[in-house]
């Protein structure tokens, strides 16, 4: 019959007696455990984060981390799915309110124009196809729309960017 020794830590910030599994692990250590507990550990951590010190030590970890190819690929999935959210699309919307104004009171115009039967919503003028967006060359005149679909319009924006 072998007998179990309980054996408990006590954390040298909280003052309670816990289990070694309630400590991390700690190479320089004798004991192989840190002396303060993992909720202690939390509470620190969040208080330092909540300091000038803390969020400045934070915003360069973050930009580090966006700089890796894997940080890239996180942030941009990361991106990708917010945007999916109600509140994301809420989020894009007003901020592109704000960067573009001119932008989107042009597409606005054309919404309206569309749904009081001033624009009629014609097909791609490059393939036929229909349900095609209105693309406008110039954002002064926004009625004046080139109809195009979803791959057209996306490869002329491709082209553009290419062409700066």
């Amino acid at each position: 019959m072998s007998v179990a020794i309980l054996i408990r830590t006590t954390c040298t910030r909280c003052g309670q007696q816990k289990a070694p599994a309630d400590f991390d692990a700690s190479k320089n250590a004798v004991s192989g455990r840190r002396s303060v507990c993992k909720v202690c550990k939390a509470d620190l951590a969040r208080a330092y984060a909540a300091t000038d010190t803390g969020r400045a030590v934070n915003v360069r970890a973050k930009a580090k981390y966006r700089s890796t190819e894997h940080g890239r690929v996180h942030e941009l999935a990361h991106h990708r799915a917010y945007r999916q959210t109600p509140a994301g699309r809420e989020a894009f919307r007003r901020a592109e309110k704000k960067r573009d104004p001119v932008k989107v009171s042009a597409r606005k115009q054309v919404q309206y124009a569309v749904r009081s039967g001033r624009l009629e919503r014609q097909p791609c003028s490059v393939c036929q196809a229909l349900g095609a967006h209105g693309h406008h060359e110039d954002y002064g005149r926004p009625l004046e729309v080139t109809w195009l679909c979803t791959g057209c319009h996306a490869r002329l924006h491709r082209e553009a960017r290419r062409a700066c």
